[in-house]
């Protein structure tokens, strides 16, 4: 949408909009180089039902990242497990969108889950993860 568009028109809460992205983007690109990705819905391909998920743990610099997307899907919560998040530890956990933060184990992240909520089909979450220190 942003190629297609004038961006010389655009509004303040447009170019705020783009500004955070392409910031989140900045911040998240550095993750792919060193970190291993884990589909977070084993043996479901990608499509419109459902939900779909991606995590990427970077073990030099201690923070992953989910990429949640609710498709068609009635429910609006699902759980998550962080597979290839390292169980030892404890994270903090910031739902990027909602602007919430938690804490948890890593084991209770891997083995239980974490919540992940989305009231409207076909929107996302993206959950920034972070090692604690100990």
């Amino acid at each position: 949408m942003y190629l297609i568009s004038d961006i010389l028109q655009w509004d303040d809460s447009t170019i705020a909009a783009t500004k955070r992205e392409i910031d989140l983007f900045k911040r998240d690109r550095g993750l792919f180089l060193d970190g291993e990705i884990h589909n977070l819905f084993p043996g479901k391909q990608p499509d419109r039902f459902g939900w779909d998920g991606r995590f990427v743990w970077s073990e030099p610099q201690g923070r992953g990242m989910a990429q949640v997307f609710r498709n068609h899907d009635p429910r609006d919560r699902v759980r998550v497990r962080l597979r290839g998040l390292p169980p030892g530890g404890r994270y903090a956990v910031e739902f990027f969108d909602a602007g919430t933060t938690t804490q948890a184990a890593g084991r209770a992240l891997v083995e239980d889950g974490i919540d992940v909520s989305l009231a409207t089909p076909f929107t996302a979450e993206v959950l920034h993860v972070r090692q604690l220190a100990p």
